[in-house]
């Protein structure tokens, strides 16, 4: 369940601001759900480089922690080392319904 907070809220936090005024469409929907689900399945699998890919070059994160990240080179040395140590042993879930 923590996890699919952890998911849930760095796609929340990752909207434009002002993106709640926008109105999405059935595709919009569709492609976040896809998204969702492949991000899922790549942290399932540990697959850094699955999971860096469905970042922008330019991506930005903040973790929990405080850790801030920049670009896919420094999301992937962290998930490398998350998938090696803390989460080596966890899964995330999503339902997207």
């Amino acid at each position: 369940m923590k996890g699919l907070l952890i998911v849930a809220l760095a796609l929340a936090l990752s909207a434009p601001i002002g993106a709640a005024d926008a109105k999405g469409t059935p595709a919009d929907e569709a492609a976040i759900r896809r998204l969702l689900a492949a991000y899922t399945e790549a942290f399932n699998r540990h697959d850094v480089n699955a999971v860096v890919m469905l970042h922008t070059e330019s991506a930005e994160l903040v973790q929990r922690s405080g850790i801030y990240l920049r670009g896919r080179a420094e999301l992937e040395q962290q998930y490398a080392r998350i998938f090696k140590g803390i989460f080596a042993d966890r899964l995330v879930w999503s339902d997207p319904t």
